[in-house]
């Protein structure tokens, strides 16, 4: 019996990626910033953002976009816990 062999990059092509014309760019300008569709920023309720270090830009460009979004920030070289309301 032959193995059934995923195509991963086709069905991630075909269930995920949408073409676009307009994206907005997030994050500071030194990170390199990222690109992502003004609907999926909309549409989003949970930002989950790991690996943050000292810069905040891409979450605050985030909130500021989408206030009702909800924002968890992870970062295991961050010596202490702190809440940001």
């Amino acid at each position: 019996m032959k193995a059934k062999t995923i195509d991963y990059y086709k069905t991630l092509n075909d269930d995920f990626l949408e073409e676009e014309s307009h994206v907005f760019r997030f994050g500071s300008i030194g990170d390199g910033g990222y690109y992502l569709r003004p609907s999926t920023m909309h549409k989003s309720e949970v930002l989950f953002s790991g690996g943050i270090s000292s810069n905040l830009e891409f979450e605050y460009d985030a909130f500021r976009f989408n206030p009702e979004m909800k924002i968890l920030m992870i970062d295991p070289t961050i010596s202490r816990f702190k809440t940001v309301n």
